[in-house]
């Protein structure tokens, strides 16, 4: 019958501790923790600094949204959202869309504007008509492709916060 040997048990423990800890130390200093980082550009917030030292343009100013969050509407806005904003914006709107990293500005997260309450209607027709040519940010204009219905249709997809249905 073989006995407990107490310092043969810890010695034991310390080898295999010591092991552990080379075979982490090896692994650790051979393999990178992130082979091809994503390229994430900067955030932008130059249509909000512009909104808030020279005012929303007066054509846009002062809009509201004649359409309310109904079934057709909000199906009609994620349509709209897939075909125009999900490549830049993201599927949750936070500006990570596939195409951000061919990008020079990140495109602002959409449910972070919406959540600070930047997001009035006049701005929001603003931004979407008028795109960032004028602001120097690569946001397309969206006043010949939509028409206002289709605008106000997409605004209130994105204030109901994008929602799945």
């Amino acid at each position: 019958m073989t006995s407990f040997n107490a310092t043969r048990f810890r010695y034991l423990r310390f080898c295999s501790r010591a092991a552990v800890i080379a075979v982490l130390l090896i692994y650790g200093l051979t393999v990178p923790v992130r082979a091809d980082p994503v390229k994430m550009p900067p955030t932008t917030s130059v249509r909000h600094d512009h909104s808030m030292t020279q005012g929303i343009p007066a054509e846009y100013r002062y809009r509201r949204n004649p359409l309310r969050p109904s079934v057709p509407t909000l199906t009609q806005g994620r349509e709209f959202y897939g075909e125009h904003c999900l490549m830049c914006h993201g599927p949750f709107g936070l500006g990570d869309g596939e195409m951000v990293a061919d990008l020079e500005m990140r495109p602002p997260s959409l449910l972070y504007l919406q959540a600070r309450g930047v997001t009035a209607d006049d701005y929001a027709y603003w931004a979407i008509a008028e795109g960032g040519e004028a602001l120097g940010t690569p946001m397309p204009a969206f006043k010949e492709a939509l028409d206002e219905a289709a605008i106000w249709s997409l605004i209130t997809y994105l204030k109901a916060g994008l929602p799945d249905s």
